[in-house]
């Protein structure tokens, strides 16, 4: 099934950012299987997230990104954000952080498609009915 963007029916386009190219990279092929446009863009835009690319409907943030790369992300987003669409953010925790993947916005991972796909639509969803 093709996830789309309901405004214009493209492939909602989510940008992976973290350390690791090989999470990230298995992200993307996980994610294109599924149907989203995914790219992985390694820990670019980490400091920028005004300059992400037009077209992303979601970030999902790696456990290989330090901690410090996600905090300036996170914070460069909300400063960036007023009068613009804020892009919804999903955070991968690992099993060491497992209490966070309880909340809204962080997945366990390692997690299979269908659970990753799930939280997606969740969080699309709720950024959807915000606006």
């Amino acid at each position: 099934m093709l996830r789309q963007n309901q405004k214009d029916h493209s492939p909602i386009t989510v940008a992976i950012l973290g350390g690791s190219p090989v999470v990230g990279r298995s992200l993307e092929e996980m994610l294109k299987s599924a149907g989203y446009d995914a790219q992985f863009l390694n820990g670019s835009f980490i400091d920028k997230p005004a300059e992400l690319p037009e077209e992303v409907g979601l970030v999902i943030l790696t456990p290989g990104l330090h901690y410090k790369g996600r905090e300036r992300f996170l914070k460069g987003r909300e400063k960036t954000s007023a009068g613009t669409t804020k892009i919804p953010v999903l955070e991968l925790v690992t099993a060491s952080e497992r209490e966070r993947a309880d909340q809204l916005g962080y997945v366990l991972w390692p997690c299979r498609v269908k659970d990753l796909e799930r939280e997606i639509e969740v969080t699309l969803q709720s950024v959807s009915q915000e606006s």
